[in-house]
């Protein structure tokens, strides 16, 4: 393996840790933003947010994307819900709160779909 090839590995698996770090923090953001817009949802929302935390710590650990993905896109849904409801008691932090969750998602996505290739369970598909 070329130097080249090694030093963007590692570049791949530090942004990948640090995609699960996001994850972890959509998920913490998915409670809370259950917790001030729905009261009523916080229980699905805590149990939502704690599978996102779980799906980011197994990214971090390089054990796999697909967790990853799946927290991300619910953390998206999450989002448009929170930024949808208009009559919801935390006001503009709902909002505030919406436009976090959909940044730290969207990154998180981007990472994985960018840098996948380079876990360790990975497939490599050569085309000799």
């Amino acid at each position: 393996m070329a130097a080249h090839d090694l030093r963007r590995a590692r570049r791949a698996r530090r942004r990948l840790r640090s995609a699960g770090w996001l994850a972890v923090a959509a998920g913490s953001l998915i409670a809370v933003t259950a917790l001030l817009v729905a009261p009523f949802f916080f229980p699905f929302g805590l149990a939502a947010g704690s599978l996102a935390m779980l799906a980011g710590w197994q990214l971090v650990r390089l054990r796999g994307a697909l967790g990853a993905v799946l927290a991300a896109g619910g953390g998206l849904v999450v989002a448009g819900a929170a930024a949808a409801s208009d009559g919801s008691p935390a006001g503009i932090l709902a909002v505030v709160l919406s436009g976090a969750l959909g940044a730290c998602s969207i990154a998180v996505l981007l990472v994985v779909y960018i840098d996948a290739g380079y876990l360790p369970n990975a497939r490599r598909i050569d085309n000799d």
